[in-house]
């Protein structure tokens, strides 16, 4: 079944308005536009179209597969007592290496997000920023240890992008 539009919420107004017994109001009047009795109709009108939407808002939230959001979360633990899990940050493995080791031994502070000093921070082309959970040390050898690579987790900034 549809809901009824503005328009025929309009013309079902005017349709009772007309049929009341007594009614003096021409029907030429009520369809003037500007008129008074034409404005209080599609007034009339206008609210009945908002409550017939959150009406139809509502009777979907009562379904799995049309409800969103809040809807959709109590439906969820209504029907099946499951709640919406929290949004987590990513947790990602950075692997971190350099050219030479012409710039010396040197840290890379990693750390939990708010720890004192700040971490690393690390961005990727698609503007996400990551923090780096742990730290990486680079020695002054040509070796492994001096150039890399060292393997590091890092975590997103923000939690649900």
């Amino acid at each position: 079944m549809d809901l009824p539009s503005r328009d025929e919420l309009f013309q079902r107004f005017r349709a009772a308005l007309l049929s009341s017994a007594g009614t003096r109001i021409s029907p030429r009047e009520l369809d003037r536009p500007g008129s008074d009795v034409n404005l209080i109709a599609a007034a009339a009108a206008l609210l009945g179209e908002e409550i017939v939407t959150r009406q139809a808002q509502q009777i979907a939230g009562l379904f799995e597969d049309t409800a969103t959001g809040n809807q959709l979360d109590r439906v969820v633990f209504d029907r099946k007592g499951v709640a919406r899990n929290g949004a987590a940050p990513s947790v990602l493995t950075f692997s971190l290496s350099r050219p030479t080791i012409a710039a010396g031994a040197g840290t890379i502070v990693g750390g939990l997000p708010g720890s004192t000093p700040a971490p690393t921070r690390v961005q990727n082309q698609a503007g996400t920023v990551y923090l780096l959970t742990q730290s990486a040390s680079f020695t002054a050898n040509p070796d492994a240890t001096g150039l890399g690579p060292i393997t590091v987790t890092g975590q997103a900034q923000f939690a649900g992008l």
